[in-house]
């Protein structure tokens, strides 16, 4: 099953699927000055070693998230299980974060 919405993508099944961002990830810089100011810019020119890691990043999705196998509860991955929303989340809360990626509520409900 493949739905979009205006920023991202979902793929998988009902009950299991990732989600994926339609725009190419970028690195942001964030320096403090000597003042005290911070200052966030998003990487224009990156080395070679700094396109491996976005070329990494867009290879897996933003999360993913499985139903678990006691029905009672999603385990959601955040960035291919390099983070993980700590504790097991509602159909509530993942349709939460499905909302902010600009699903609708009937693609949630199709998606959950």
């Amino acid at each position: 099953m493949n739905i979009q919405s205006k920023t991202h993508r979902m793929t998988g099944d009902k009950g299991n699927f990732s989600v994926w961002p339609l725009a190419k990830r970028q690195l942001t810089i964030t320096t403090i000055g000597d003042d005290g100011s911070i200052v966030t810019s998003t990487l224009t020119n990156p080395t070679p070693s700094q396109q491996m890691l976005i070329d990494g990043m867009n290879s897996y999705p933003l999360f993913s998230a499985r139903w678990d196998a006691k029905g009672k509860s999603f385990d959601v991955d955040l960035d291919c299980g390099a983070r993980r929303w700590n504790g097991p989340k509602s159909k509530v809360q993942v349709g939460a974060a499905l909302r902010k990626c600009g699903f609708s509520s009937d693609q949630i409900k199709i998606i959950l």
